[in-house]
């Protein structure tokens, strides 16, 4: 999806692409499902596509849940332009920690519902 463009993509199965499985750039916006209600269930993947399975660059944006989506090169990648508003991201580390490998403890900081322990 290119040229200021926008598209909500919900209850997909966005698999075994040649490429990315889902390609956003030249200032457009897309909305991933994944929200309460049978109208917007996340997207999934079976088999990774051959690239990221969300690719995001030239001052683009996505917003909503990741959920399964993949590909061979990873699930995402946004350049320095674009804005990465995921609501399903990864924990990242503490910045008071000095080793940011740890993915246990005081020193990575997620909500309890995801099984990490919430930062001191």
């Amino acid at each position: 999806m290119k040229g200021g463009s926008y598209a909500h993509l919900a209850a997909n199965h966005i698999d075994s692409n040649a490429a990315d499985g889902v390609s956003v750039s030249q200032n457009s916006y897309v909305q991933l499902g994944g929200e309460a209600g049978i109208l917007n269930a996340p997207n999934d993947t079976a088999v990774p596509n051959v690239g990221f399975g969300l690719h995001v660059s030239l001052n683009s944006s996505v917003g909503g849940r990741l959920a399964t989506l993949t590909g061979a090169d990873g699930a995402k990648k946004f350049d320095r332009s674009s804005t990465d508003a995921l609501e399903d991201q990864p924990p990242g580390p503490d910045p008071r920690c000095d080793d940011t490998d740890k993915t246990t403890g005081p020193c990575r900081c997620e909500n309890r519902e995801r099984g990490f322990l919430p930062c001191d």
